[in-house]
């Protein structure tokens, strides 16, 4: 899926993310979670003959992450949502790219839409 913003197409995407989380007793540990994003473009860069292909997102805002600096979403009754784009710009590895999701605005929050098991839709 994809939604226009500004007369040109974007793919918001999901992407598997290590992120480092407080836990008890003081410490730090890598947690996989998922981050969401808009991507603006891809880009192939080829380095010593070997190409290396990545998107260009615009990260989301949420009250989990106000200024966008990761693109984590907001966790309510156990969905993903988020407040709006433009949070941080970056690169990220096209295969660290697990979905393209949509939304649903919901009382003024964009509610990430995807299906949990990709198999599952019967044709």
């Amino acid at each position: 899926m994809n939604f226009r913003r500004g007369g040109r197409r974007y793919h918001l995407v999901s992407v598997v993310s290590e992120v480092q989380r407080r836990i008890l007793g003081g410490g730090t540990e890598e947690a996989v979670v998922s981050i969401y994003g808009a991507v603006h473009h891809y880009a192939v860069v080829f380095v010593n003959d070997w190409s290396m292909a990545f998107a260009f997102i615009e990260c989301v805002v949420s009250s989990a992450d106000r200024h966008g600096k990761y693109g984590l979403s907001e966790k309510r009754r156990g969905t993903d949502c988020f407040t709006s784009l433009g949070g941080g710009l970056r690169y990220v590895d096209v295969q660290a790219v697990d979905e393209v999701v949509g939304t649903l605005d919901v009382r003024k929050r964009h509610v990430v839409l995807f299906c949990s098991d990709r198999f599952s839709h019967e044709q």
